[in-house]
């Protein structure tokens, strides 16, 4: 197993920007198009990327951050993707088997919650433009009103919304799938060490004897580092809006449960975050707005 290489230097950390060609579709398409020709296995035969593939909104960002300074190369986020060897992060169905992949979970609940925001609460990373012909399709005359919306927002999202395929779709490519390694918001946000380091070693590094550099990595990309709050702290303008696990429970109303679990109900079940479908059931939670 190779050594861990020195402490990253952070001319590869990028930053969310604004980016003017976000409204447009030529800079999407292009985009879009090299990043799944590379993971795919296209423009990469010199340097394979290492792929982090998740549903939207479950933390690939920040997993991705860290391994990118872990190893030392870039992360291209928000811009087109390198020529060589880099973290490359999206929402892939499909990965070349001689590129080193990761899964990423997370509780497909949560994804709903933090995607609702993501998407209605316009930001300098979001488009304005997609936001607001989400809004106008679903017919949202208050974002803020989350308990009346996130059913038909839930709906939408596995019903063809973005990405073009939900997330029991996403657990039904990827469970159980062999050649990757796994890992998930829930697991980061308990042990981000742990699964740094079990993703390094996966990669072929080792961060023995390094432990110092691997807590500063982490300690950099921590939600209190980043957003400048304490977990649980909101700010609905900013892409890293929360940095909770369990959000859900506040925000599903017994509509919103059933319109989930009538949709990947088996596939919470799959992935361990429930046993049964008694969720379905259990005292609903007073949201902060009622609090």
């Amino acid at each position: 197993m190779a050594n861990r290489p020195r402490k990253a230097s952070t001319r590869w950390i990028v930053n969310p920007v604004i980016i003017t060609q976000r409204d447009q579709v030529w800079w999407f398409k292009l985009n879009g198009a090299m990043r799944h020709a590379i993971a795919r296995g296209a423009l990469n035969a010199v340097a394979p990327p290492i792929v982090l593939t998740e549903y939207p909104k479950s933390g690939g960002t920040w997993m991705s951050q860290m391994l990118s300074a872990a190893l030392e190369i870039p992360y291209p986020r928000n811009r087109l993707p390198h020529l060589r060897r880099q973290i490359l992060h999206g929402c892939y169905r499909r990965v070349s088997p001689n590129v080193k992949t990761i899964v990423q979970w997370r509780d497909g609940r949560d994804t709903m919650v933090s995607f609702y925001y993501h998407l209605m609460f316009e930001k300098p990373i979001t488009s304005a433009k997609y936001s607001q012909a989400v809004i106008q399709k679903l017919h949202v005359k208050d974002v803020y009103d989350v308990e009346t919306y996130l059913p038909r927002f839930i709906e939408w999202a596995f019903e063809g919304g973005y990405p073009g395929y939900s997330w029991s779709d996403f657990v039904s490519i990827w469970h159980e799938k062999p050649g990757h390694i796994e890992t998930s918001y829930e697991g980061i946000s308990r042990d981000p060490k742990g699964e740094l380091a079990k993703i390094l070693e996966f990669l072929g590094v080792s961060i023995l004897g390094d432990d110092h550099s691997i807590d500063e990595t982490i300690q950099e990309y921590s939600f209190e580092n980043q957003a400048r709050r304490k977990p649980g702290e909101e700010d609905v303008t900013q892409f890293v809006r929360k940095g909770i696990v369990g959000d859900w429970k506040g925000r599903f109303n017994r509509e919103a449960r059933e319109v989930f679990n009538h949709y990947a109900g088996a596939e919470l079940i799959k992935l361990r975050y429930e046993s049964d479908k008694s969720w379905i059931d259990e005292p609903i939670a007073a949201s902060e707005s009622d609090a």
